[in-house]
């Protein structure tokens, strides 16, 4: 059965092979509870509307991926490389702030 850790690293692997690809954390930490795989990487745009640039920008995702009470949960932001440090304590809210509930 694939489990949060797995797919944080398949997600990396995945991630990694894409073009101006940088990881900027990757980590493990407790969530409401529960153990949560960080994963933090920049990488050049790579959707449709972006590769018709002459020089697609860069964007930053941050990836959460947990397991709890038989599930899968993802949180995730994408955000353009020139605003992502602003935006990043907006992410962190949303981590401190997270609660499961019943």
């Amino acid at each position: 059965m694939t489990d949060a850790k797995d797919l944080t690293n398949r997600a990396e692997r995945n991630a990694s092979t894409f073009m101006d690809y940088q990881l900027l954390d990757k980590s493990e930490f407790i969530l409401d509870g529960f153990l949560a795989y960080r994963l933090d990487y920049m990488e050049r745009d790579i959707t449709p509307i972006a590769r018709d640039l002459d020089k697609p920008p860069i964007v930053v995702y941050r990836e959460v991926r947990f397991d709890a009470n038989g599930l899968l949960w993802f949180i995730q932001m994408r955000t353009d490389s020139s605003t992502a440090e602003a935006e990043k304590p907006d992410f962190e809210h949303v981590l401190e702030t997270f609660k499961i509930l019943d």
